[in-house]
């Protein structure tokens, strides 16, 4: 005997869908927690984000950062976590919620092309130049300006570097890595990503919804009836004033007579 399923309802697979994406993106997390794992000796740990290409959505700033301090040290020192940002131009609950969460911010004016990424650029290279023990540098970026920094860290100077990208980073940026994953697998910043599209998913069925409630009367003839002279029910057809016109009351009710 053949037994046929229920058929699934829209809100059924939506539910399905997002609970396969949660269960995708946290076992991504594992995966990427585990290759970063602490599996020798300390390492000293530097991180510097490029906040205007991996941009945080509001008020998860100390989520986010707690969650790549969290995937990024595990075990290892953190010798630095900075952002170069012009300060001016970022709202200021951003600036606080950084500087709440231990976050060096560094003040750079935009009206210099690049100027956040030369100074992004010129702090690794101090970080890398200085110390007499090789670390962990992490890169928030998808900038491919980067990449032959990157690579002479990686291959000339054996640093590890983690790379935390935005969707756009080319593979020549993504390949200079040792462990590189998506920005928008940090947990908060999922999440905000799923309830900022729930919010616009339930505001487009309100207004689908709205807009299908939107009944109007009509007459015999299927016009629209408009509240109008000169009937004398106080409703009149749109086409009464049109060659022709039905000139026709309501359908329930009215004066069916032209």
């Amino acid at each position: 005997m053949l037994r046929v399923g229920k058929k699934a309802t829209p809100e059924a697979s939506k539910d399905s869908k997002k609970k396969a994406g949660k269960d995708n993106n946290a076992s991504a997390l594992k995966n990427i927690k585990k290759q970063l794992e602490n599996q020798g000796p300390s390492k000293k740990v530097s991180v510097f984000w490029d906040i205007e290409n991996c941009r945080p959505k509001r008020n998860t700033i100390l989520e986010v950062v707690g969650k790549i301090r969290d995937l990024v040290l595990q075990g290892h020192q953190e010798q630095s976590f900075m952002v170069v940002c012009d300060v001016t131009e970022e709202p200021k609950d951003v600036i606080s919620s950084l500087e709440d969460a231990n976050v060096d911010v560094r003040h750079i004016s935009r009206s210099k092309k690049n100027s956040s990424d030369e100074v992004l650029r010129q702090e690794m290279r101090k970080i890398v130049d200085t110390s007499n023990e090789t670390g962990r540098i992490v890169l928030i970026s998808g900038d491919c300006d980067f990449s032959k920094d990157l690579h002479g860290f990686r291959y000339r100077k054996g640093y590890e570097i983690v790379l935390i990208h935005n969707a756009m980073a080319k593979q020549a940026l993504i390949q200079c890595a040792n462990f590189a994953f998506s920005f928008e697998t940090v947990p908060g910043q999922h999440q905000a990503n799923s309830k900022e599209k729930k919010k616009k998913v339930e505001k487009g069925e309100k207004n689908k919804t709205k807009k299908e409630q939107e009944v109007f009367l009509t007459c015999k003839s299927g016009h629209k009836l408009d509240r109008k002279q000169p009937d004398t029910s106080g409703w009149v057809c749109d086409a009464s004033f049109e060659d022709g016109g039905c000139k026709r009351a309501l359908t329930s009710g009215g004066n069916p007579s032209a």
